[in-house]
């Protein structure tokens, strides 16, 4: 929940420095021949997401003088989570750029909060209701009580994207969704395994089932690495509340378990901080890596150092902000949903060597803002 993806505060919040040591060679044995086509194919899939990002607008354009004066309501299941602090604090400063009022609510983890939080957008009609990482099933009835008030509520960065769908993927309660293309992520962080070993992958993918994200990811992930003929895959899943106690002692026994195992994926680049300590500890470096999605900066900072974790693909957490502060201008203008996909930039090693991590518009670029301002007439 950082592809950008709502990730637990347990997982994300731990800080783990860890001490650079090894080659960035390719892990595992990755002699002789693999699956050609299968390598061939994730080098186009990885070289294509690579290219620097440029905005497509998501809709037509809108006049933002129109929202003025009108408000949002931020309900996050807690902002000790670094993205949803972000994404909350950039949609305060675009909104008050706009004189859009914004006001947050932070659940902390607790279901009571998430139902109060819901509630107090409905009893402040809020002109818009927006939801970071809640998950939704604990929160329905709220959510309908928030569509029967006639308050539009936003599903952000918390659902697989479904443009067919209603509230394109979140939910009959939904007005709309903001999120990114999770398969895709799957599909870049499966092919960096599939290029590394030469189409011999032999992978370890640490799943944590029941996260909204998860299905897409998983599908991606799948995809690639059942038509590499070469490769093998292993899942095991960590359920989000053990990701930090867990994650490591996992990775360490199935490299000792599997001398052939040369690479571990994560469904989230917060699990992979912990899978990285894992193979360190395993004393694997050099011959397994980890390759997992989301951009976080903690997460970047480790692919930049390149030992062992070496592609983190994502999404730009201000980028996500304003497509939100979009989207929510459309509802309060009774206009139709815009294009909820904010999008994903493939990032490895190589990529990030001259890259500062921690500048957000240096890894994803700025593009968004000068085409946000155009589309909204305030350029």
């Amino acid at each position: 929940m950082r592809s950008k993806l709502v990730m637990p505060a347990l997982a994300v919040v731990l800080a783990i420095v860890l001490a650079a040591c090894g080659s960035s060679s390719g892990g595992g044995d990755t002699s002789g021949k693999g699956d050609t086509a299968a390598v061939d194919a994730a080098k186009t899939a990885t070289e294509a997401a690579s290219a620097e990002l440029t905005f497509t607008a998501p809709g037509p354009a809108i006049d933002a003088a129109k929202a003025r004066g009108k408000s949002i309501h931020i309900v996050a299941v807690n902002l000790a989570v670094p993205i949803l602090a972000h994404v909350a604090k950039y949609v305060k400063e675009v909104g008050a750029t706009l004189g859009i009022k914004v006001t947050v609510s932070n659940a902390d983890d607790q279901v009571t909060g998430m139902q109060q939080g819901i509630q107090v957008g409905i009893t402040q009609k809020s002109d818009v209701i927006l939801i970071l990482g809640v998950p939704t099933d604990l929160v329905r009835d709220k959510l309908r009580d928030a569509k029967a008030a006639g308050i539009p509520v936003i599903n952000v960065l918390n659902n697989p994207i479904d443009m067919n769908a209603p509230g394109q993927g979140a939910g009959e309660e939904f007005y709309a969704s903001v999120g990114t293309d999770l398969e895709l992520g799957g599909r870049l962080i499966a092919s960096k395994a599939v290029l590394d070993t030469n189409g011999k992958a032999n992978v370890l993918f640490v799943d944590s089932e029941g996260l909204a994200p998860e299905p897409p990811v998983v599908k991606g992930i799948k995809e690639v690495l059942e038509a590499c003929k070469g490769c093998k895959l292993q899942v095991k899943n960590v359920p989000l509340a053990d990701w930090g106690t867990q994650i490591t002692p996992l990775v360490v026994t199935s490299i000792r378990a599997n001398p052939n195992l040369n690479y571990v994926l994560t469904l989230f680049d917060g699990m992979a901080i912990f899978a990285t300590a894992g193979v360190q500890q395993a004393g694997a470096v050099g011959k397994v890596h980890v390759s997992s999605h989301n951009g976080g900066s903690a997460g970047l900072a480790l692919v930049k150092q390149g030992d062992v974790f070496t592609a983190d693909p994502g999404v730009s957490e201000e980028w996500s902000a304003w497509a939100t502060v979009d989207q929510s201008m459309r509802a309060m203008l009774k206009l139709p949903p815009g294009n909820p996909l904010v999008p994903y930039r493939y990032l490895d090693t190589a990529m990030l060597k001259d890259i500062d991590v921690n500048d957000e518009r240096a890894v994803y670029g700025d593009s968004f803002i000068e085409g946000f301002k155009k589309l909204w007439g305030i350029a």
